[in-house]
């Protein structure tokens, strides 16, 4: 079970209160009836007690249904028919200075640019954007078939195309989700090319959701696991502002996170075997597809519906003639 907004949970900390007023109103109730002439012991004053009892509960449970559905729970996969012609693909790729630290295959930028650049020319029938970040990101490429122009894109582009400082894989989705809209059948893939390191936003409410608009996220996970200095283009190491080297280390589980909350995939090239399985899989999306397919279905549903009757049930109790005939 996913939440797609974990962030909803929040709202249940209004529940104490809820629940305290309800019952002073429910108290209140009681006693008013009291006032209007009922016996004590009287079925009446019984009978509208328990409406009383019931109107309360009716709201509470409500008002849990509803912060329920606002967290938009996903869980177990329903078939779905499609005749997809194709692949739409956002490429998103990170710019930032931990990009820069060499490895023994070089930099993670030039691993990254080396094995796109390997993945294009073995894909056909895709039409690709292009979104370099860094802390902030911009659509360098919008949606196209030219693939000519996109490798030159990939093969010249360096950090300082981006002056924000800081990684933020946050934005940089959001506007590779913006640049696949359109109406045509086709698959859509966000390939997002990083080492995982976030310095601001959140990858992962991102990934969240994209499980909204029927996008696969692929995860190019680069870089090993050691901490490692990050060198600059004079030579220098980069510091912070009290003058201390700044040390980075690949965060993979952040980007397997991302990847499980959008039923997506992620590849870590430090295992073998890795550009050839995100080919395979990449290829698999190309291919036109008439058929049915599987996809986790939003389920606020199941707790709105209930949540709009208990509020219903809750307004009509209140709504009954209380006074004695």
């Amino acid at each position: 079970m996913i939440a797609a907004h974990p962030e909803s949970w929040v709202y249940l900390l209004a529940l104490p209160v809820i629940i305290v007023l309800s019952l002073w109103a429910m108290f209140q109730s009681n006693r008013a009836l009291k006032q209007l002439g009922y016996p004590e012991q009287s079925k009446a004053l019984q009978y509208f007690s328990l409406l009383n009892f019931i109107r309360t509960l009716a709201f509470i449970f409500f008002f849990v249904l509803l912060v329920v559905a606002l967290l938009d729970l996903h869980w177990g996969r329903e078939p779905k028919s499609s005749d997809s012609q194709g692949l739409d693909m956002a490429i998103v790729m990170d710019l930032s200075y931990s990009m820069l630290i060499e490895e023994q295959q070089g930099s993670r930028l030039n691993q990254g640019k080396e094995n796109l650049l390997s993945l294009l020319n073995n894909l056909d029938n895709v039409r690709y954007s292009f979104i370099p970040f860094k802390g902030n990101s911009m659509v360098a490429l919008p949606l196209t078939e030219d693939l000519v122009v996109l490798q030159r894109y990939i093969s010249i582009i360096e950090p300082q195309w981006l002056s924000s400082p800081g990684s933020n894989m946050e934005i940089a989705i959001y506007k590779a989700m913006e640049s696949l809209k359109n109406d045509q059948d086709r698959n859509k893939v966000i390939l997002l090319i990083t080492d995982g390191e976030e310095l601001q936003g959140s990858g992962t409410d991102a990934a969240r959701s994209i499980m909204n608009d029927d996008i696969t996220l692929v995860i190019m996970a680069l870089g090993g696991n050691d901490a490692s200095p990050i060198y600059l283009n004079d030579g220098s190491t980069l510091k912070d502002a009290q003058n201390r080297q700044v040390l980075s280390r690949p965060n993979h589980e952040l980007l397997q996170e991302m990847a499980r909350v959008s039923d997506g995939r992620c590849f870590i090239f430090e295992e073998s075997g890795s550009l050839s399985e995100l080919q395979q899989y990449l290829k698999e999306l190309t291919e036109p597809y008439l058929g049915i397919r599987y996809y986790r279905p939003m389920k606020y549903r199941v707790f709105l519906l209930p949540a709009i009757l208990l509020l219903f049930l809750h307004q009509l109790i209140g709504r009954m003639s209380w006074r004695k005939d």
